[in-house]
């Protein structure tokens, strides 16, 4: 399976500048939005939680909230375990758009690639609330990172032998790609097939 980045990402990365989850919706708005939305969900959850006092990672109170102080520090204890349960459960899992995220069936594999996986044997593993930031992780690698890591680097040669990349870094991304692909309008397989009524090949960028 492949991954696709248009120009303007993909120079971005070829220049070194940093790409993070917010450039996925330039090029693919449906995964960038959905990705953007768990990511806010997520991040909401993880609010309540520190709120409640509650760890993120384990599930009970946080270090700073325990008192021990002999006999007492240990009745504290319990009671602190127990308040961290009732936290535990009247927060329940991540939800988006009143669905957990427990219940969205969503695999360790590249969303739309199947047989894409983020993880060895990621199509077996579920995503729920304690592991949908890696998998948001995980995704934003695939699209912009180590997933086109082969195809940037062959870019990058390519580019070199012709001139410098670094002789655009003085441009803005939406300049490179007007310097690369002119200021037409994009050729997409729509655009090709109401120009002919025969067969049509077209290359998208």
């Amino acid at each position: 399976s492949h991954v696709h980045v248009p120009v303007p990402c993909a120079s971005s990365a070829l220049l070194g500048r940093p790409l993070d989850l917010y450039d996925i919706a330039r090029f693919d708005p449906q995964l960038g939005s959905q990705l953007e939305r768990l990511w806010a969900a997520l991040m909401a959850h993880r609010h309540a939680r520190s709120a409640a006092g509650v760890s993120p990672s384990t599930g009970c109170k946080s270090s700073s909230t325990m008192r021990r102080s002999g006999s007492g520090g240990k009745a504290r204890s319990s009671k602190d375990g127990s308040d961290a349960a009732a936290a535990e459960e009247a927060l329940g899992p991540v939800r988006i758009d009143g669905v957990a995220v427990d219940d969205l069936c969503l695999t360790f594999t590249l969303p739309g690639q199947p047989d894409y996986e983020l993880i060895p044997n990621g199509a077996d593993m579920m995503v729920d609330s304690s592991n949908l930031g890696a998998w948001i992780d995980a995704v934003v690698d695939a699209t912009l990172g180590s997933g086109v890591a082969s195809q940037l680097a062959a870019c990058s040669q390519g580019f070199n032998e012709v001139f410098a990349l670094s002789s655009l870094a003085c441009f803005y991304e939406d300049e490179i790609e007007t310097l690369l692909c002119g200021a037409g309008e994009h050729w997409t397989t729509q655009v090709c097939e109401s120009l002919s009524t025969g067969p049509c090949w077209c290359v998208t960028m």
